[in-house]
């Protein structure tokens, strides 16, 4: 399988992510491929969407799920994971709230990065939403003395 992770709002945390599951992989000999994606001037288009099986998409903003749905329209075969991880999914209450059509079921799988936007996201999409911590729960340690 050919996976492509994506996180335009937060690249550290897709990368970082990109690594720990490639690392799993390699690990249990399941023979994934991956890449991280960086945004570029033309957002994501210069990259090649006929190699993936899977994008993997970190942050829901804006109206990405518009873009998966005219991704699937060009790649029919293109599969997509929305993984939500905070701030977005107040956007796309926002949306919801105004009348704005929000393709959910663009995102083959719908995953939350803590319990409480589990439930959160769930409530929104009407959709089944898993739970992912791709970012441990640990406070990050500086080397710096305190002030």
């Amino acid at each position: 399988m050919k996976l492509a992770f994506i996180s335009a709002g937060a690249p550290r945390h897709g990368r970082n992510l990109r690594d720990e599951v490639q690392r799993i992989s390699d690990s249990e000999k399941w023979g994934l491929e991956s890449v991280f994606w960086e945004w570029q001037k033309d957002g994501y288009e210069s990259h090649d969407f006929s190699w993936p099986d899977w994008i993997w998409n970190m942050g829901n903003f804006e109206t990405v799920f518009n873009w998966m749905a005219e991704k699937k329209r060009d790649y029919p075969t293109l599969k997509f994971i929305a993984q939500w991880i905070g701030s977005d999914i107040l956007q796309h209450h926002g949306f919801v709230r105004q009348g704005f059509p929000d393709p959910f079921a663009a995102a083959d799988i719908h995953i939350a990065d803590a319990s409480n936007l589990q439930d959160e996201a769930k409530q929104l999409t009407q959709m089944d939403v898993g739970l992912v911590r791709s970012i441990p729960p640990k406070v990050y340690e500086s080397n710096e003395p305190p002030r």
